[in-house]
């Protein structure tokens, strides 16, 4: 297990606002895993905005979950 900071955000032009959300935690490798988490998690939809294959799949398991929203 490794300790991570992942952050998504997101800005909507036409209202002006914003939000930003930062997981912090441990992540895994969950790509072979046959515990019913990996499975439901590996069974998800994920459509990458990026091209190409993606071979493995990471799970992160949160200690901190924080987040703001902010207007222009």
């Amino acid at each position: 297990m490794l300790r991570v900071a992942f952050e998504v955000d997101d800005w909507n032009a036409e209202t002006g606002v914003g939000w930003s959300v930062v997981i912090k935690g441990v992540a895994e490798e969950i790509t072979s895993g046959i515990d019913p988490f990996a499975m439901a998690l590996r069974g998800r939809l994920v459509v990458p905005l990026a091209p190409g294959s993606r071979e493995y799949w990471i799970a992160i398991y949160p200690s901190e979950i924080t987040g703001r929203r902010f207007r222009r």
